[in-house]
């Protein structure tokens, strides 16, 4: 498909190659313009915004290495609390219970 405002045809961050495109029809907005929006197989998505008449990232790049960053510490964290969590002097139900919460996160 042939988008007006979006030009980029790959993902900023990482690369990854279009897998969805949407213009609307009707109604377009009352300059004249369509609303866009462009997905990559990363889950990034770009947004044209007629009434701004600009383009709006949306979505994070999972490819990216802030987000890859961000995910880690994450796991991090999670390895952290479930090793204090084990250490605790309460009954082994509400322990397990505890790790289960924590580990779904």
């Amino acid at each position: 498909m042939k988008l007006e405002h979006i030009t980029e045809e790959v993902c900023p961050h990482c690369g990854a190659v279009v897998i969805r495109e949407y213009r609307t029809e009707n109604p377009t907005h009352v300059n004249g313009q369509h609303r866009e929006t462009r997905k990559f197989a990363c889950e990034f998505e770009i947004e044209y915004i007629p009434n701004f008449k600009d383009t709006r990232w949306s979505g994070t790049c999972t490819r990216s290495s802030e987000y890859l960053e961000r995910e880690e510490r994450k796991e991090m964290a999670i390895a952290q609390l479930c090793k204090c969590v084990s250490k605790l002097d309460i009954d082994k139900e509400f322990k397990e219970g505890l790790l289960q919460r924590i580990n779904s996160m």
